[in-house]
């Protein structure tokens, strides 16, 4: 045996090289790098054709009735770049029967038993009529909007979604003197369908109190919720609380809400005690202490080791809670000292 064998040196013979390392990650990245650029590639490639070509590219592979993976492929990017770009006649009417197309290739899903579309021309041929309709209710009611046309709304409540769409597109882009004409009667309307998303397209271009409130008590979680996440932006930080404190009422958006108040009560001593306020609630005392946890201070971990003392038992566990779920070192230990030391009828807490 080789005397100056040992196992050090074995595993110094076994360690990677850093040179071959290096180099492999470099060939992988120019690896990547190309694909992404011959992506960009193809996309300008078809993007730089004129429309006529594509609609007649797509007929000849209609008439020839051949269904391969290449010619299928073909179909939908031909139909996907169409959509991107304002339709003629001829382009409206190849969309149109491809939209009556169903899959012509199923294969197996790699997860499965299940037979799914290759592609599915006649969905993205749907998807580029969306795309028509929303660029065209766009120009029309930024049309009708500008000239403070009375029938824009009921246009917009008539329509479908993409038309919904794209009003509320309009609605972004205009200025604040051509929306008031119409705040009142959207608050009027609030009630009706899609009023909620065009509500609080409205209150963020006016930064109108109002028009939250009416997002916040009537609109549908998702756009409550996304309206909550920009009040501090749109109406500043005071009336922001405001209106949290309203959006506190409904169940379904309360945490949410008192999520936001948890990020106002960095600057705002009012937010503070709404959150200790809400310590006790039957409802939010969970989430309040979830907020406090995430906002822990040295003063929060010391008051929250205060409420331990609570003679109170929702507060005292929700106390526990906040020190438990708290990023703190000291929080934490502080609620495995009280756990260590607290009755047998404290064990349900840990």
């Amino acid at each position: 045996m080789n005397p100056n064998w040992w196992p050090g040196s074995y595993s110094k013979a076994i360690q990677p090289n850093n040179a071959i390392i290096n180099m492999f990650l470099r060939i992988m990245l120019l690896f990547l790098i190309t694909m992404a650029f011959g992506a960009q590639a193809a996309d300008m490639s078809w993007q730089s054709r004129k429309t006529a070509d594509l609609v007649a590219e797509a007929r000849t592979l209609l008439d020839l009735g051949k269904v391969t993976r290449a010619t299928e492929k073909q179909l939908e990017q031909i139909v996907l770049t169409l959509g991107s770009r304002a339709p003629s006649p001829d382009a409206r009417g190849l969309v149109e029967q491809l939209s009556q197309r169903e899959p012509q290739i199923l294969v197996a899903h790699e997860e499965g038993n299940t037979m799914i579309p290759f592609v599915d021309v006649g969905a993205a041929a749907r998807v580029t009529q969306r795309r028509w309709t929303r660029a065209a209710a766009r120009t029309n009611a930024l049309r009708a909007i500008r000239a403070g046309d009375p029938q824009f709304l009921q246009n917009y409540f008539s329509a479908d979604a993409a038309g919904q769409a794209g009003a509320i597109d309009a609605v972004g882009e205009l200025q604040v003197q051509y929306l008031v004409f119409y705040r009142d009667q959207i608050i009027d309307r609030i009630e009706e369908p899609g009023a909620d998303k065009l509500a609080a397209a409205a209150a963020a271009a006016l930064a109108d109190i109002a028009l939250y409130e009416s997002v916040l008590t009537t609109g549908t979680p998702a756009i409550a919720l996304a309206a909550i996440r920009e009040l501090e932006q749109t109406v500043g930080a005071d009336a922001a609380l405001r209106l949290l404190k309203l959006a506190l009422r409904r169940p379904d958006i309360a945490s949410a809400s008192l999520y936001e108040v948890g990020r106002l009560s960095a600057t705002l001593p009012v937010a503070k005690n709404l959150l200790w306020t809400s310590l006790s609630d039957p409802g939010l005392g969970s989430s309040a202490a979830a907020v406090l946890a995430r906002h822990a201070d040295r003063n929060t971990v010391n008051r929250l080791a205060t409420l331990l003392d609570s003679t109170e038992n929702l507060v005292q566990k929700r106390a526990l809670l906040a020190l438990r779920l708290s990023g703190d070192a000291r929080a934490k230990q502080i609620a495995r000292d009280w756990l260590a030391q607290s009755r047998p009828d404290n064990e349900s807490d840990r």
